[in-house]
């Protein structure tokens, strides 16, 4: 089993960079398994109880846990079958959009009390499987546009909830400030995962997808 988790800030060309890396998956081996859990799966599932005020840090371990104990079943399916020392198309790659480092980073906004501790004791696990962390990171003196840039191709609603954090200086602000707890949080755990950083500077999302791919099939 290998694979990766692909995490940043709003506007970071996750959903791209993922489109292209899926490509280029399929083109290098095409009949390699996959698994992909998008944002809805590894994050979004509980924002019902955030928006509630009912969050966490129980509930964001406990649904964590679930979706390592899925991957935990696959990576024990193969280490006991007969293609265990030499999986070929027997073998599975795992992506994961958002994940640890977002419910991580989120602490101070939701205060849902997911602790590092937490995080680090997930990332060790997730390691094991040999799954590597990818964090795309944009230059701060190019937030404002990037965020704002969203409002072309989201929907209302989306729109609607930047405008709630404030006008444009307090939306860039508010994802700024986010992105440092991101970057904190990943000086902490990088000694624990596989762990590739993409500053994000243009919308090269091809090319960044070749980067993570040389590095992770070194």
């Amino acid at each position: 089993m290998q694979g990766i988790i692909i995490d940043g800030v709003v506007a970071s060309g996750k959903s791209a960079i993922l489109r292209f890396l899926d490509k280029k998956i399929t083109e290098r081996e095409p009949s390699l398994s996959r698994i992909f859990l998008s944002e809805h799966y590894t994050q979004r599932m509980l924002e019902h109880l955030r928006d509630e005020g009912k969050l966490s840090g129980n509930h964001i371990i406990r649904h964590i846990d679930s979706i390592i104990s899925s991957l935990e079943n696959f990576h024990q399916m193969l280490n006991n079958s007969k293609f265990k020392d030499n999986p070929k198309k027997a073998d599975l790659f795992v992506i994961l959009e958002r994940f640890i480092l977002t419910h991580l980073s989120s602490n101070e906004l939701s205060k849902n009390y997911y602790d590092l501790d937490a995080a680090k004791k997930h990332f060790a696990k997730i390691a094991s499987f040999n799954i590597s962390q990818v964090a795309l990171i944009i230059p701060e003196d190019l937030m404002e546009d990037r965020i704002m840039s969203t409002i072309n191709y989201r929907n209302d609603k989306w729109k609607e909830f930047l405008f709630s954090l404030g006008d444009k200086d307090d939306i860039a602000n508010y994802y700024k400030n986010w992105q440092r707890r991101f970057i904190e949080n990943i000086e902490q755990c990088k000694s624990i995962i596989n762990t590739i950083i993409i500053e994000v500077k243009d919308n090269d999302f091809e090319g960044y997808s070749e980067v993570i791919m040389d590095k992770i099939c070194k």
